[in-house]
């Protein structure tokens, strides 16, 4: 059979000169996390308690990660 075929769009997760398996955990990590709490205050029309109960955390920690990944209304 012929060897599986590569993914569509293979994610960019280590910079130039590499990085340690912790740090490429981390940054994928980090995307996927800023990916997901946008799309979901989009949803939400920046409703940001509904976004933290939609995401299952509390309002408290929806705010600090808006923060730690810079999220703004304009992003």
């Amino acid at each position: 059979p012929a060897p599986p075929a590569p993914p569509a769009e293979e994610p960019e997760l280590v910079e130039e000169g590499g990085g340690s398996l912790a740090s490429v955990a981390k940054a994928a990590s980090m995307k996927a996390e800023r990916a997901a709490i946008e799309h979901t205050l989009r949803q939400v029309h920046w409703n940001r308690r509904k976004a933290a109960q939609i995401l299952g955390v509390s309002y408290k920690t929806l705010l600090n990660k808006i923060k730690e990944c810079g999220i703004s209304r304009a992003s």
